[in-house]
């Protein structure tokens, strides 16, 4: 490893991952180094940083860097940065490539033909034959087999590439320490044994709701095609099929019967251009006679035709979760999505809604001899204000006590994200603004306050001190 690969580390801290300025850092610094010795009037001068970004390049201590770069080479695993001739030629063509990323294994030929073949964690047994029967033939053909190291199509393709005789990449979400699912250690070892797994967060990163997204740019970068073998319109395959999409990269997708609920989002690909792969042929044949590596299906295909699918499908599903929290015996009797929301939040501080007081009820139906829609709402909101302050009352003095130790042991990043919302449940995305920090490295100070429980969900999206 070269000298200058503790000073990409430690950038890579700094600035975060799945950066959409790295290559205007790059070009403009020339060297990680110089960004190290440069003074706060240059950093500001660029425009490449943000307010939160330069607080943190002018705190000039390698300390964690080192760490970082000591547990990698303790559990033997590579660095490869963006100034290395190793580093892969088709990430520095994404917007947002990785300042670095680690490394099991060795990469494949980079001159051979790379296909990610991506779908979902619950796959039909038949997409699940299809994906590994697909990677094998193409292996057999010399082509490298690019995908995520999850359950179900993931890894029936790794494992279909290997008993093709030819090579695979297995792109994480989480460090190369925590990898993601548990209990495919065997899978992959063969997967490093025949090519490579790679992640831009360090060996003991957990991953997060995020990191899974941002890896998915990096499976699309590795490849000159896509295929989706299946995945509904919400799954993680179609953030890949978007982002091979948004890199002027040929899409594919597996058609899927009707009556198979797992293709819907393969189906609806096919529906707005993507190719049809009914055979491996097929993307073997685009391959020999396409005519640049620009020959790509023209639009309507876009990266948002799917975003705004993948969208519409989470609202759905967001409704449907607060119909099931509610309890409701159907969407009709709920009376608005405020009340949805009031219960749901509830639930999740594992609170179940007090009957009111029957004085109360008594008081209220009193006045002017008819409870108003006005008054029935504030008693409502009223008795839901109560229970929480009940709630926090009990558990506070508790709190105080239990804490006192663990807070003692987390990292400053982690003891401010605690801090921020210990008076008020916030987002990640208010916690980033509020501290200046990536969206990244509060979901990884988020992570290291679950596990210590000092934080819980309070709502959607919505994180707070844990009261239990």
């Amino acid at each position: 490893m070269g000298k200058n690969v503790i000073y990409t580390i430690w950038l890579q801290h700094c600035i975060g991952y799945c950066n959409s300025r790295v290559n205007s850092i790059v070009n403009l610094f020339e060297s990680s180094e110089r960004v190290y010795r440069a003074g706060e009037t240059e950093l500001r001068m660029s425009g490449l940083f943000t307010p939160g970004q330069i607080n943190k390049l002018l705190n000039k201590d390698l300390d964690n860097a080192s760490r970082t770069l000591e547990l990698a080479q303790k559990n033997d695993i590579g660095i490869i940065t963006i100034s290395s001739k190793d580093y892969p030629a088709m990430f520095r063509r994404i917007e947002s490539p990785p300042l670095l990323f680690y490394i099991k294994g060795r990469l494949p030929d980079p001159s051979l033909f790379h296909v990610a073949i991506v779908g979902t964690r619950t796959p039909s047994a038949l997409g699940a034959r299809i994906a590994y029967d697909f990677a094998r033939e193409l292996a057999e053909n010399k082509v490298v087999i690019i995908s995520g190291g999850a359950e179900g199509i993931d890894m029936r393709s790794h494992m279909g590439a290997i008993a093709g005789g030819g090579n695979t990449v297995c792109v994480l979400g989480s460090g190369l320490n925590k990898p993601y699912p548990r209990g495919f250690e065997e899978e992959r070892n063969e997967i490093i044994r025949h090519g490579a797994i790679i992640s831009e967060y360090p060996p003991d990163f957990a991953s997060s709701k995020f990191s899974f997204p941002d890896r998915n740019r990096l499976i699309a970068a590795l490849s000159e095609c896509t295929l989706v073998v299946e995945g509904n319109l919400g799954s993680g395959s179609l953030i890949t099929a978007a982002k091979a999409v948004s890199q002027r990269k040929q899409l594919f997708a597996v058609p899927g019967g009707l009556d198979n609920a797992a293709a819907i989002g393969s189906n609806y690909l096919l529906s707005k251009g993507a190719r049809a792969a009914v055979r491996s042929s097929d993307i073997l044949d685009w391959y020999r006679t396409r005519r640049s590596p620009d020959d790509i299906t023209p639009p309507p295909l876009t990266a948002k035709v799917i975003d705004d699918a993948r969208n519409a499908d989470f609202k759905r599903d967001a409704e449907l979760q607060r119909y099931k929290n509610t309890g409701a015996a159907s969407l009709d009797s709920l009376r608005g999505y405020e009340e949805i929301r009031d219960k749901e939040r509830l639930v999740n501080e594992k609170q179940e809604p007090k009957p009111v007081a029957k004085k109360a009820r008594s008081a209220v139906r009193t006045i002017s001899g008819k409870n108003t829609e006005a008054q029935r709402k504030t008693s409502i909101r009223k008795e839901k204000t109560a229970i929480i302050h009940e709630k926090t009352d009990n558990t506070s003095s508790k709190m105080e006590k239990s804490t006192t130790r663990e807070l003692s042991m987390l990292t400053n990043q982690a003891l401010s994200v605690y801090h921020t919302i210990s008076e008020t449940p916030k987002s990640p995305e208010a916690i980033s603004t509020e501290l200046g920090i990536p969206v990244s490295d509060v979901m990884a100070a988020l992570t290291e306050l679950e596990l210590y429980e000092l934080t819980a969900v309070l709502g959607v999206d919505l994180y707070g001190p844990k009261t239990t």
